[in-house]
């Protein structure tokens, strides 16, 4: 199940409790795109407890198998202000990113 794209202006680090693995999914402020794995390494080997956001990145979560659970937690530093807050708007971001429609399109609901 995926969840809505956002932005932070500070760095977050997202930590799992995970039964299994999440994709971390982020659009990176210069445009460019990356994936990091959300698990537990002794179960998958490519996987991190933790994933460092860059600031100023769109990223979504989606969880890979959608009949268990991945509970993550946003701690965000130097702190967390809701007017650094941002939701994704599917058409906004691929008028941005449209090298990313695929992605956005998959982890944003419909704007309509």
């Amino acid at each position: 199940m995926a969840t809505t794209s956002n932005t932070i202006r500070d760095h977050p680090l997202i930590k799992g409790g995970v039964r299994t693995t999440g994709r971390i999914h982020m659009i990176l402020p210069d445009g460019s795109y990356n994936c990091s794995i959300l698990g537990n390494p002794l179960q998958h080997p490519e996987a991190r407890h933790q994933v460092v956001v860059p600031r100023r990145a769109w990223f979504a979560q989606e969880v890979e198998d959608p009949d268990v659970y991945c509970l993550a937690s946003i701690p965000v530093a130097p702190g967390f202000d809701f007017k650094d807050f941002s939701m994704g708007n599917r058409g906004d971001l691929i008028k941005e990113y449209p090298q990313h429609r695929d992605v956005i399109m998959k982890l944003t609901p419909n704007d309509n």
